[in-house]
């Protein structure tokens, strides 16, 4: 069995050399690292070069593509028998390769591997957590059972519908999945496999729909980066509209789908707006194979939600009076009624109330807890690989159970 590990890149070198060092310190040899240098100012070549390593794969554009170009690009170049995405700020943990090629053999080679991962935000990146942190996910996915287990393809669709609600009933990120080179084919079939805006949207929900056989891990295996220079950090700062120009993601929409979303498109969150994105291209894509409906009232009511408490890009809402009108005009009375009560009961304890004090409200709610434990003290990637058997909690779901 043969991973590609995916890794494209721009003007990261420092974060790209950690990525680097987690995959070259893997106890499983039979794997394929591309590098989609994405026409990066920084000596990207000479590094990999100076490795000396004819597992890695160098490549670079001569002009600079958008995130969905380029990480196309780079599975193009792959020829694995499964694919990992690996970004330039991410990383491996130990032992990871092997652990997820014993799995997939165990399990018959499926379709799809979908995996858990810890979250690394480097310190100042955080607003509310300037020393950083690492945690690890507790989507309901992993955290109803403590050990690999066959994903039931009913249940798969039932989760896809719910994501068409704007929930997130698992996580979308791309480093989740690792699908087999027969699914990268078979989802290449309705057009590239990375696809909108939000490529890794798209990719999450396109696997789920196509694949025919998947196991959940709750292990840990990749480590998600957050760093400086990062889409995270755009998100997590309120600076959408630089995390917008970072992605350069806008117009990578099929033209069935631009004119569905333009006409759609309302004022707000322009991730939002790029969601709607996503969840239109899955349904265009995958009509054929299973009916999917997008709930335009739940975007409706996240874009009311945006405008309403006014953090995007610091703008309060009072200042965009024009908006936030038009966003009405186009509510229902029952979503009026449904968005307007969640508001209250969601979005303002979530976004108004002190931190100290979510935790008891979180309680109280009865709202589901996200993250199952959280660690503070690592300032880098190689850091976190190299104290991995310390950081991780034992027991279960732990890299030592």
């Amino acid at each position: 069995m043969k991973f590609s590990i995916l890794l494209p890149t721009r003007n990261r070198l420092t974060f790209l050399q950690q990525a680097v060092y987690t995959v070259l310190r893997q106890d499983f040899e039979n794997w394929e690292l591309v590098i989609s240098d994405n026409a990066s100012s920084e000596d990207v070549e000479g590094y990999v070069h100076g490795l000396s390593d004819r597992r890695i794969a160098y490549s670079r554009s001569a002009t600079a593509l958008s995130v969905t170009q380029n990480w196309n690009r780079a599975l193009d170049a792959s020829r694995g028998d499964y694919v990992l995405m690996l970004g330039d700020d991410d990383g491996l943990l130990p032992g990871a390769l092997r652990k997820m090629a014993s799995l997939t053999e165990q399990s018959g080679n499926p379709d799809l591997l979908f995996a858990n991962a810890l979250l690394f935000a480097y310190p100042d990146v955080m607003p509310d957590r300037p020393d950083g942190f690492l945690r690890r996910q507790r989507s309901p996915l992993f955290a109803e059972m403590h050990e690999p287990y066959r994903l039931s393809r009913s249940r798969a669709l039932a989760l896809v519908r719910q994501a068409m609600r704007f929930e997130m009933p698992f996580p979308f990120n791309a480093q989740y999945y690792l699908p087999s080179r027969r699914l990268v084919e078979r989802v290449k079939a309705k057009g590239s496999f990375y696809q909108s805006p939000y490529p890794d949207y798209y990719g999450a929900l396109a696997v789920m729909i196509a694949s025919e056989s998947t196991i959940v891990c709750p292990e840990p295996f990749m480590v998600i980066g957050i760093t400086p220079k990062s889409f995270g950090y755009y998100y997590y700062n309120k600076r959408e509209s630089e995390g917008t120009v970072f992605l350069d993601n806008a117009n990578d929409m099929g033209a069935d789908v631009a004119q569905a979303v333009a006409a759609l498109a309302l004022p707000g969150s322009k991730g939002n707006t790029s969601w709607l994105a996503a969840l239109e291209t899955v349904r265009a894509r995958f009509s054929t194979e299973v009916e999917l409906t997008v709930d335009y009232g739940a975007y409706r009511g996240k874009q009311l939600a945006e405008l309403v408490f006014g953090d995007l890009n610091g703008r309060r809402w009072r200042r965009d009076v024009t908006a936030l009108r038009r966003v009405l005009a186009e509510m229902s009375v029952p979503e009026l009624v449904r968005f307007g009560s969640e508001i209250v009961l969601k979005e303002w304890p979530k976004r108004s109330i002190p931190r100290r004090l979510k935790p008891g409200l979180r309680r109280l709610m009865r709202r589901p807890v996200l993250w199952d434990w959280t660690r503070t003290g690592y300032s880098t990637m190689c850091e976190v690989y190299n104290k991995a058997e310390e950081q991780l909690p034992k027991g279960r779901g732990s890299s030592q159970s």
